[in-house]
């Protein structure tokens, strides 16, 4: 969700995005799912994500600490990624 939220705002240039954006990002990685509120709640708790609005008016924002976090995070991911193959 932290590199999803980092990508929205280095790729699309959006800080707050809404629920619905990042519902889609998940379902085209491979995640389905319905409900992100949990999860950005929890995240929200551990100071990596700022809730804006309320129900539906929702976005979400990474903070310093959560943006640190979501560049770990896809470092991470780019490491474990397999060499392009030369043709």
């Amino acid at each position: 969700m932290l590199v999803l939220l980092l990508g929205q705002s280095r790729l699309r240039d959006l800080n707050l995005v809404g629920g619905s954006a990042l519902i889609e990002g998940l379902r085209a990685s491979g995640y389905p799912t319905n409900r992100i509120d949990y999860l950005l709640n929890t995240h929200a708790g551990r100071n990596h994500v700022v809730i804006d609005g309320k129900r539906r008016a929702r976005r979400y924002q990474l903070t310093p600490a959560g943006t640190a976090k979501a560049e770990q995070i896809a470092r991470r991911l780019i490491d474990m990624s397999p060499e392009p193959q030369q043709s």
